[in-house]
């Protein structure tokens, strides 16, 4: 049989997919190359394992087949649930000899910002005349790992908040 004589070889363009900060709730994917260097055509299934699998997904290339000289894809996806860092494992289990289950590290980095406000003390106008004016400050911090930005506000309350004004300095 020409399977035997000169039987697939799985050759990866890479092993390990670092898939960088995503910010939770969102996700980024990587591909990995599998090249057919053999005589004979490769069938691969592609599974996470590891640490942290229930962070990644394969999207596309769970099982493929590769004809010699031929190329495939297997595609992963990171969506990070919480702001931490997350490894895991993708095993491709191959008709190669030799060695038929290869591994490709996985890794990425939950982002988010997390909002913090501050004040030396309460917040306390008291009663001002209408002429008057009495100023507060409030700090507003990131105490998360990933970018805030702060460029709105909206005031309420059960007063009267338009008689109050945010300034950012």
């Amino acid at each position: 049989r020409a399977d035997l004589a000169d039987p697939p070889s799985p050759s990866l363009n890479r092993g390990s997919l670092a898939l960088g900060q995503v910010n939770v709730q969102s996700r980024a994917t990587r591909t990995l190359t599998v090249n057919n260097t053999g005589g004979s055509t490769l069938r691969a299934v592609a599974e996470l394992a590891g640490e942290n699998p229930d962070q990644f997904e394969i999207t596309s290339g769970q099982s493929i087949r590769v004809d010699p000289g031929e190329t495939a894809s297997v595609t992963v996806a990171f969506a990070p649930s919480v702001r931490e860092e997350f490894d895991a494992t993708l095993v491709l289990a191959t008709n190669a000899p030799g060695v038929p289950v290869r591994n490709v590290s996985l890794s990425g980095t939950g982002i988010g910002s997390q909002l913090e406000l501050t004040t030396e003390r309460p917040l306390r106008f008291g009663r001002i005349d209408p002429a008057q004016t009495r100023t507060e400050s409030v700090t507003i911090s990131n105490a998360g790992n990933g970018p805030l930005t702060a460029n709105a506000t909206v005031l309420s309350g059960s007063a009267n908040p338009d008689a109050f004004s945010v300034a950012f300095s």
